[in-house]
């Protein structure tokens, strides 16, 4: 059954991966446990299959997606990199790159760089929210995105690139701009909370 609900997932155009750590006890370490990691790849409101892997490696998604071509989307974790088909496109998860703009404006409560970055992906989820509230089709949940989002796309990688000329190296501050930016998919973005 896994196996006939992972070719379903390979054979559609989009998936949600992500891993969470998992104690494990060994045989031979029965001290310690060991962290294994439980691997998920899903679609939201479809099949969802659980890969358990005792490490983190890239051999794990690369194993269980193939030759996959569709829209992969993800963390910035690098062991997406460099696995699926030669037609894969990566997106990454906007909820990652709020996080790391939250845990700025928790050092500073006034910060006025990474505030308004905050309130602005805010604005790309509730344009998600909007759409998911419709109940509308991809086709227009897409259309919606290319009206309403590309431009606060545009002004968001805007800011952030300015705030990461000025931001200290090794500040929260940074470590967001550096995050967002270095993932690619800021130009394109799929405003999303985690795995709906």
């Amino acid at each position: 059954m896994v196996s006939a609900m992972r070719r379903e997932l390979i054979n559609g155009t989009y998936i949600q991966a992500d891993e969470t750590p998992v104690d494990v006890q060994m045989h031979e370490r029965r001290e310690k446990n060991h962290q294994a990691y439980l691997w998920q790849y899903g679609r939201p409101g479809g099949t969802v299959v659980f890969d358990f892997r005792l490490g983190r490696g890239r051999d794990g998604p690369r194993q269980f997606l193939g030759q996959f071509e569709g829209l992969l989307q993800t963390d910035g974790y690098a062991a997406y990199d460099q696995i699926g088909g030669p037609k894969i496109v990566h997106a990454g998860c906007w909820s990652h790159a709020e996080r790391y703009f939250s845990e700025a404006v928790q050092l500073n409560p006034k910060d006025p760089v990474a505030t308004p970055i905050v309130a602005q992906i805010d604005e790309l989820f509730a344009i998600d929210a909007e759409a998911r509230r419709q109940r509308l089709g991809l086709e227009a949940r897409h259309a919606l995105r290319q009206e309403q989002s590309r431009p606060l796309l545009d002004g968001i990688r805007k800011q952030i690139e300015a705030a990461r000329s000025t931001a200290l190296p090794a500040g929260a501050l940074a470590k967001a701009c550096n995050y967002t930016l270095t993932l690619g998919w800021i130009r394109t973005g799929f405003p999303r909370r985690g795995i709906e």
